[in-house]
């Protein structure tokens, strides 16, 4: 799998999943190489709350 290098912008509240358990819908940036914009893109779901302290980002 490819890495590519993602801005964050925004995250929804939680929202409890039967699949997921509790996720939250985030929305980003997708970057090139020289960090410059390339398309919006959705990252779900992500068990907010279940990352690592050093890994969560804020709203």
């Amino acid at each position: 799998m490819q890495q590519q290098k993602k801005l964050i912008i925004t995250k929804t509240a939680p929202s409890i999943s039967t699949k997921y358990k509790e996720t939250a819908c985030t929305a980003g940036l997708l970057l090139d190489e020289n960090e410059k914009p390339l398309s919006w893109i959705r990252i779900y779901p992500i068990r907010f709350r279940q990352l690592d302290f050093d890994k969560r980002y804020p709203r």
